[in-house]
């Protein structure tokens, strides 16, 4: 018994150093400016086979939100899903665009980034940016919605947000993520 009490910190001091250390290992979204949507109200859901965080502006309720939602272990054909993410506005709007616009850090993951905008009576009514990532391991989708006619310095400043974001992989050994020191 003596013996077990002298080895109990040497123990204790191995099983810490082989032990996993630093963050988690695997597929990470990467959000650059998520330090801004900290005044913006957030709302959290979430259960074995998702996470939702969505942000709500203050003062402009559902109008003005950012949403970001991680399926596990889900695989989607984009395009499809683009449809399917479309296929309301053609319906309810009677001028309804969706225009595909390039994402600089693709990287080896599909993705697709596009801007919808919705009229009623020659007015906009509503505008969005959306982003879709099939991960290896997760599907990412991120949206901005604007319930009314965004001006342009706000949707360009968006666009950007939305260009910087991007999937990585944390391994043991590689990553692609950047570091926490960037």
């Amino acid at each position: 018994m003596k013996i077990w009490l002298q080895l109990l910190p040497l123990l204790i001091l191995l099983t810490g150093c082989a032990s996993p250390r630093g963050s988690y290992q695997g597929e990470h979204l990467v959000i650059p400016f998520v330090d801004a949507l900290q005044q913006w109200q957030l709302f959290q859901k979430a259960d074995d086979s998702f996470r939702s965080n969505m942000w709500q502006k203050p003062g402009e309720r559902w109008a003005d939100t950012y949403a970001v939602s991680i399926y596990y272990k889900q695989f989607h054909n984009l395009e499809l899903k683009r449809q399917e993410m479309d296929a309301p506005g053609k319906q309810h709007c009677q001028t309804f665009e969706s225009n595909v616009l390039a994402h600089p850090k693709q990287g080896e993951m599909q993705s697709l980034f596009w801007r919808t905008q919705c009229k009623l009576e020659n007015k906009v009514v509503a505008e969005m940016l959306h982003l879709m990532i099939q991960g290896q391991e997760s599907y990412y989708q991120i949206q901005k919605i604007w319930k009314f006619d965004v001006d342009d310095s706000e949707f360009t400043l968006w666009q950007a947000r939305f260009e910087d974001t991007f999937v990585c992989h944390q391994g043991p050994q590689e990553s692609t993520c950047p570091s926490l020191d960037d």
